[in-house]
């Protein structure tokens, strides 16, 4: 193969990953409403238990460090892209303290930026215009003392 070659299979590549995680982007928001409407139901009828238990979403704890370690260790354990939001509903969840931060938003998605600048994360966009990021490439597993070795 040519050189030219490599790169039109890794562009090629690079899209069919795009339009996968898109695909899976809009699927993971089906499951998730779906998720939701089983719980109501399931309190409507005394069925338990919630749909999260059901479903084995079993919060486990984040690596001791920064906000870029908690985030990358959420990314990695998702099966789905997660939105702004999403991720720091999972950071309170799992007992992340955000507090030191006057504004938790911005440190967010500044830092999902950062990484993304980093080619550590992609961005989907859903049909509905929401955007969403999940881990581009396996990361090696980090060593929470000194967080993610520099080049």
């Amino acid at each position: 193969m040519k050189p030219d070659d490599y790169q039109k299979a890794l562009d090629a590549a690079h899209e069919e990953i795009q339009e996968i995680l898109q695909q899976k982007f809009v699927l993971d928001d089906r499951l998730s409403q779906l998720k939701k409407t089983v719980d109501a139901l399931s309190s409507l009828v005394q069925e338990f238990p919630p749909v999260a238990q059901l479903y084995g979403a079993v919060a486990e704890g984040l690596p001791v460090g920064g906000i870029s370690n908690a985030i990358r260790r959420i990314l990695t354990e998702s099966k789905s892209p997660m939105t702004p939001t999403q991720i720091k509903t999972a950071l309170s969840a799992r007992g992340f303290d955000m507090s030191e931060y006057a504004n938790a938003a911005a440190v967010i998605h500044n830092t999902l930026k950062r990484l993304e600048r980093q080619k550590e994360l992609t961005v989907v966009q859903s049909p509905s215009g929401n955007i969403a990021y999940a881990i581009y490439r396996s990361l090696t597993p980090l060593d929470a003392d000194s967080g993610p070795k520099q080049k």
